[in-house]
């Protein structure tokens, strides 16, 4: 959302990444915004789970989201053990 928690422009891309191993990534990870004024286009979620039961070694996990579009560039990047 803009700074006035309006939707960005349409064809605005939000896209989340994971870098690790051993993790599963679902939800919302490639989005295309349309040309609306509903402020539903404003939340999305994602979420990440571990891909094996039980291991020994703990992974580091790496999430990137990023946003492109007529609005400008943004990104956030934060990172996770996954055990």
């Amino acid at each position: 959302m803009d700074q006035n928690g309006n939707p960005l422009s349409s064809g605005t891309s939000i896209t989340v990444e994971g870098a690790g191993k051993d993790f599963i990534l679902a939800g919302d990870k490639e989005v295309t915004l349309p040309d609306t004024q509903s402020r539903a286009w404003t939340t999305f979620s994602f979420s990440v789970s571990d891909a094996v039961d039980t291991t020994i070694a703990a992974n580091r996990l790496v999430i990137t989201i990023k946003s492109s579009g007529d609005n400008g560039r943004g990104s956030l990047i934060f990172s996770g053990i996954v055990r």
